[in-house]
């Protein structure tokens, strides 16, 4: 005969089925908490990356001061060294020195001693262009080193000033520190976005072969990225700086225009006055106030005054 379950056993039974519903809501319920807050958490996150403006997001880390400090603790050891470099190739090439030997032991050790300084020099993590400029140029001074103590243990009969550019190692050299020139002056559009962000002339910068009217539409900072760019893709290392051919580029184009001088476009026309010697260091500086009056520019040095 069965046994019936009395009263006690249904509220038992009831009552733990109604502890397992409740666990099972409990599991729930903590479940749907959790979740709404890890998207919560991430909803944060995103808005403090995507909540600001492009523009704001895309210079932040690009700021005056770190412009400024890049140039002072980096880009201006690095110039100095290089203006030496260019002296003595003018030096030889004028056959105003023959003691080889004594200007290469001074190179690199210009070499060695600016390649301390740089290193020694804070660059935010935050600014990732300037971090990659600082070591390239680094990497420029290790080979430029190395290139000159090769140079200088080669035969004497065999030195000219033109192995002072020529030489594979320095060639190498002279390479990195072109994609540093290119990433600074890159990094200098970047501050630009902060306060005028120009669609367009990002856009530009990834042309070859710009039209002219394409060319005067840029801000002057993308027209400098622009001739940076190309210098980098030439490997033209001349002592003058990039905005240097920008200020003859368009002096020549507003004197007689592209038609008369047959510039099919701002490549040709980059060409054509960095190969016929047609520019100086400071003709930025002198074209500034005639071409530049109302550009928005770093106070950078370079853009103040003639070096």
């Amino acid at each position: 005969m069965e046994k019936r379950l009395t009263l006690s056993d249904y509220i038992i039974i009831l009552g733990f089925i109604f502890m397992l519903i409740c666990a099972i809501g409990a599991f729930f319920y903590g479940f749907q908490i959790g979740k709404e807050k890890t998207e919560e958490k991430y909803e944060l996150i995103l808005s403090e990356l995507q909540g600001e403006p492009e523009e704001t997001l895309s210079n932040i880390s690009y700021d005056q001061q770190h412009l400024i400090s890049f140039y002072h603790t980096v880009f201006q050891p690095y110039r100095e060294f290089q203006n030496k470099w260019h002296a003595y190739i003018e030096s030889f090439n004028q056959r105003e020195s023959s003691d080889h030997v004594n200007s290469l032991n001074e190179l690199t050790k210009l070499a060695a001693s600016a390649y301390t300084e740089i290193q020694n020099a804070s660059i935010p993590k935050a600014s990732p262009l300037l971090v990659d400029a600082q070591k390239n140029l680094m990497r420029s001074l290790k080979q430029a080193e190395s290139g000159f103590k090769e140079v200088k243990q080669g035969p004497t009969d065999a030195f000219t000033a033109s192995i002072l550019t020529d030489h594979p190692v320095l060639q190498q050299s002279i390479g990195y520190a072109l994609d540093a020139q290119q990433q600074y002056y890159h990094a200098i559009t970047k501050w630009h976005e902060q306060y005028e962000y120009r669609v367009k002339d990002i856009q530009l910068m990834s042309k070859k072969e710009l039209t002219f009217e394409e060319w005067q539409s840029l801000a002057l900072n993308y027209k400098n990225l622009y001739i940076a760019t190309q210098v980098q893709e030439t490997s033209e290392w001349n002592p003058y700086f990039v905005q240097d051919i920008t200020a003859q580029i368009d002096l020549l184009l507003q004197k007689r225009g592209a038609e008369t001088l047959k510039w099919a476009d701002t490549f040709e026309a980059y060409q054509t006055v960095v190969h016929t010697d047609g520019v100086r260091q400071g003709d930025f500086i002198r074209m500034k106030s005639k071409f530049y009056g109302q550009e928005r520019l770093p106070q950078l040095p370079f853009y103040l005054a003639a070096y």
